[in-house]
């Protein structure tokens, strides 16, 4: 699968990677894996990094349903991660438009991985 995940419980986050062309039905699927691992629900942080991602490979409406559809918890931050000035950038700013609408402000769109961690909080990755 082009879509993984780890868990740092020692740290309370998520990490999903993404790489090559990334389909709607494999979005949808590690939705359904993390809405079921009890240790995902522990986490209070979340990072999408899709800077290998080759292209999400769905239309823009599309991608709204799956963002309308998305689980979120009250005080849970989560970074998403593309390269700059590329459909999937464009795409996933859909995706915060989306959740932004729903009341969810804790979603934010970042260039770097290394800009995401700081802002989901400066002790991850430091032990």
């Amino acid at each position: 699968m082009p879509i993984s995940y780890h868990i740092d419980s020692a740290h309370h986050l998520v990490r999903c990677t993404a790489k090559g062309v990334i389909t709607l039905a494999e979005l949808t699927s590690l939705h359904q894996q993390l809405k079921g691992d009890k240790q995902c629900g522990q986490a209070t942080r979340m990072l999408w990094d899709f800077t290998e991602a080759a292209k999400l490979d769905h239309s823009a409406a599309k991608f709204a349903e799956v963002a309308e559809t998305t689980f979120a918890s009250a005080g849970k931050r989560r970074a998403l991660v593309a390269t700059a000035k590329t459909e999937t950038q464009k795409l996933l700013n859909i995706w915060i438009l989306h959740r932004e609408v729903r009341g969810d402000p804790s979603l934010k769109l970042f260039h770097s991985v290394a800009e995401a961690m700081h802002w989901l909080g400066d002790n991850i990755g430091r032990s």
